[in-house]
């Protein structure tokens, strides 16, 4: 696989960056608002999830890095 991945989730509300197997970072568009949250995977759920973004087409689709960005531009700081 190579990194990073970009996902997105079919309700175009969740974005990811896959960076390896351990590391992603989420959009999540609330409203009008954007938030990003990064996740390292430490326990056995997380890595399961990160491999079904990957693999699993009927969770998340990819995108391109631009697409991601795009919605990355948006994020409100805390």
């Amino acid at each position: 696989m190579k990194f990073p991945a970009y996902r997105k989730y079919f309700n175009d509300r969740n974005f990811f960056k896959i960076l390896n197997d351990h590391v992603f970072e989420e959009l999540q568009v609330i409203g009008s608002r954007v938030v990003m949250h990064t996740t390292t995977a430490s326990q056995y759920p997380e890595m399961v999830h990160i491999s079904a973004l990957l693999n699993d087409t009927s969770l998340a689709l990819p995108i391109t890095e631009a697409d991601y960005m795009a919605v990355r531009s948006r994020v409100v700081a805390p």
